[in-house]
């Protein structure tokens, strides 16, 4: 029997915290970093600072107030603010050993190393990167895929390219690595084309790891390495003044979370509206209430505020289009710029539909910003309407504030574009959106779905409710009677308008499968995959289980390709079938670009399955050897 101070057997998510060893047991040390299995490192800010810009930034922040009468185990009563990392104690205290001016442990384990190496590069301490990278090289031989997959996770490619070299004329299908559920299939076959051609040829040149497109559409959020907030951002404090609240309906005092912008303005919010109308506020504020629960120094006042970066002006207008209320018109350029960012950056369509819509308006103000915007968030039709209008008035300027964000290579097709433009005449390609064909368009329906490519689809939601969990959740929100306030929409429509980003022939196809009409059936594997998407982001759990099996048609001549859609919507009976098939081409002679959709593990474990069976040798395998994390043997 467990002795009763013992709490080492008990779960970290009931076991009280305990104090670290030496030298982290000071209680006269100013912060308390507390590890994922429940132990307070006591450290010092002004050494995390010089080793850490991350900490650095992070203790520059207001700090919250202390819990006078919070205590921890071992009789210790908290004195300073108490911080909760990721990380488990092992590997905090490898990171802390080497920031401090004490004796460093040695690393000479792949499975300390690793985590290591990650606390090291999310929380940028260099010193500890230098260290736990010439421990990494060192222990490429213990698991040469583990080591890769660590180093380009944290961006050393250089030992990427050493991790490649060791594998020289190795059977690299006997090795294995759960590193590789962490990294994507079409770099994991990158790495085994060097090793195939390295077979034939000693003198093949190593290739490049870091080979990311360069940055033409770069307009998704630039996130840090690591947050100890978990996803909840953190304002610029330039001001000391106190907070204001927000106008109405942002200063109702029952609600649950408050948002303060960059300005120090609150606005009151419900995370339940939030939650359905962006998956990222639902993490956040998910994450932000995780946090509160298990911090014993959280100030009381400051227990629901959560820091956002943008102004006030910009967040008022992204949480109108998420609460049942009128829009106000988008009359300035940069204002629309900055809804649009904000649009995509938490992921909410309406605002980004909404600033589109606007952009275009207002594209006269900044032609070339215009242009640079919808290249940096890849909106196709904006980006030739603004190229097309940037000729058509030969003397606009061609500099704009924005071009910043856009490439050389870019810029200059644009410049060549205008070169060789004739004069043919130009209409603009945002058109007004079209009424979806029977049975679509019926206008007794309660709610349109309006497609990227402009098309209404009146539905029912009592239909979509049934069919999908996403849509019955977001119909219990709030409605609004008034119709979203842009110049492109009808202005006379009383149906509640959501945009979806599927195209029209792909809603089309799931719409069919919810209602009990004749479907069509689909004809490329282009068709399938986009339904299968559509369905698996929806939660169309039925859809999915119905269309799954049509990948089975097209599984020869595109057996690689079926393997990683069918992985990808967790079909693994047709995973199985698709191996099967895959056995019987050439090892490494398929290629697919749905490779990114699935694990370098996965494909892994496949190339095994094509090692150890030939065409002729079917073999009874559990479908879920594909699913992430299952053990296999074949």
């Amino acid at each position: 029997m467990a002795d009763a101070a013992d709490t080492s057997f008990l779960p970290p998510s009931v076991r009280e915290p305990r104090v670290a060893e030496e030298p982290f047991n000071d209680t006269s040390a100013d912060v308390i970093l507390r590890t994922s299995d429940k132990v307070d490192f006591y450290v010092y800010k002004n050494v995390l600072s010089l080793a850490s810009p991350f900490f650095k930034d992070m203790f520059s922040l207001p700090q919250p107030k202390l819990a006078s009468d919070a205590s921890i185990g071992d009789g210790h009563t908290v004195s300073a603010p108490i911080v909760d990392v990721s990380e488990d104690s092992r590997t905090l205290d490898f990171v802390l050993h080497f920031c401090y001016p004490v004796r460093r442990p040695s690393m000479i384990k792949l499975t300390d190393v690793g985590p290591v190496l990650l606390a090291a590069f999310k929380y940028d301490v260099n010193v500890v990167l230098a260290v736990a990278k010439v421990a990494l090289e060192q222990c490429i031989e213990q698991d040469i895929l583990g080591a890769f997959a660590l180093a380009f996770r944290c961006e050393l490619y250089d030992v990427c390219s050493k991790a490649a070299g060791h594998l020289g004329q190795l059977p690299f299908l006997s090795l294995d690595s759960k590193e590789l559920e962490f990294i994507k299939a079409d770099k994991y076959r990158q790495l085994l084309n060097y090793q195939l051609c390295y077979t034939k040829d000693r003198n093949t040149v190593m290739p490049s790891w870091d080979d990311r497109p360069p940055n033409l559409f770069s307009g998704g959020l630039v996130l840090p390495k690591g947050s100890l907030f978990s996803g909840c951002l953190l304002a610029d404090f330039k001001s000391l003044d106190l907070p204001q609240d927000a106008v109405t309906p942002f200063d109702d005092k029952t609600a649950d979370i408050v948002l303060r912008s960059s300005d120090r303005i609150h606005f009151h919010v419900h995370s339940f509206i939030l939650s359905f109308a962006s998956p990222v506020f639902k993490d956040m504020i998910l994450n932000h209430q995780k946090a509160q629960r298990v911090s014993a120094c959280s100030a009381p006042d400051d227990s629901t505020v959560i820091n956002v970066p943008e102004d006030s002006h910009t967040l008022d207008f992204v949480l109108r289009r998420c609460y049942p209320v009128r829009l106000p018109r988008l009359s300035d350029f940069d204002e629309a710029r900055r809804v649009l960012a904000a649009g995509v950056k938490y992921d909410i369509d309406g605002v980004k539909a909404v600033a589109e819509a606007a952009l275009v308006e207002l594209m006269d103000q900044d032609i070339i910003g215009v242009w640079s915007i919808a290249v940096r968030y890849r909106l196709r039709d904006v980006c030739i309407v603004a190229a097309r209008r940037s000729f058509q008035h030969p003397g606009v300027s061609l500099n704009s504030s924005e071009l910043r964000y856009v490439s050389a290579s870019q810029y200059h097709q644009l410049l060549q574009y205008r070169k060789s433009c004739d004069t043919t005449p130009i209409t603009s390609s945002i058109q007004e959106p079209r009424v979806a064909d029977k049975p679509f368009d019926n206008r007794a329906a309660d709610v349109i779905l309006r497609t990227s490519d402009r098309v209404d689809f009146y539905v029912y939601k009592s239909i979509l409710s049934l069919a999908s969990p996403v849509f019955e959740d977001m119909f219990c929100l709030p409605q609004s009677p008034l119709p979203l306030p842009t110049s492109i929409e009808d202005p006379t429509s009383t149906h509640r308008v959501i945009d979806v980003k599927e195209e029209a022939h792909t809603l089309d196809s799931i719409l069919r499968y919810c209602y009990p009409i004749y479907r069509p059936p689909l004809t490329t594997l282009q068709e399938v995959r986009d339904v299968l998407d559509a369905a698996h982001q929806y939660r169309m759990i039925a859809v999915t289980s119905i269309v799954k099996y049509a990948l089975i048609k097209f599984i020869d001549g595109h057996e690689l390709d079926v393997f990683a859609i069918a992985i990808a919507c967790e079909g693994y009976d047709v995973c199985t079938k698709a191996a099967q098939k895959f056995v019987q081409h050439p090892f490494l002679s398929l290629d697919s670009k749905e490779l990114g959709r699935i694990s370098a593990r996965q494909y892994h474990r496949l190339l095994n399955y094509h090692e150890q069976y030939t065409a002729d040798e079917y073999t009874a395998v559990s479908v879920e050897i594909w699913a992430p994390g299952a053990r296999y043997d074949f």
